[in-house]
């Protein structure tokens, strides 16, 4: 996710390419803490079935919206700060 971060003032547009069809999994968001924090689950297509997805550290800076699952090779993805008068996190499309 560090790569998709933002400075003051600033929005942007990426593009995310896997080699083969891969999952997002968007279904463990916490609502402990100030702004809660959020686990983004991976998985990739082996032999046509998905493995089992791997889940990364807690993220407490970056909220990611989208459906609970994505699916694809190619995700297009736009970040904006979000700021409360000062930046507080980025939020991913």
């Amino acid at each position: 996710m560090e790569p998709l971060q933002t400075s003051l003032g600033e929005s942007k547009s990426n593009i995310i390419n896997f080699v083969s069809k891969t999952r997002f999994y968007n279904d463990r968001c916490l609502t402990e803490g100030n702004f809660g924090s959020q686990e983004i689950g991976i998985a990739s297509e082996s032999f046509g079935k998905f493995k089992y997805p791997f889940y990364g550290e807690q993220q407490y800076n970056k909220y990611l919206f989208s459906s609970e699952v994505e699916e694809g090779k190619e995700f297009y993805v736009f970040v904006m700060p979000f700021s409360l008068p000062f930046k507080v996190s980025d939020l991913i499309f």
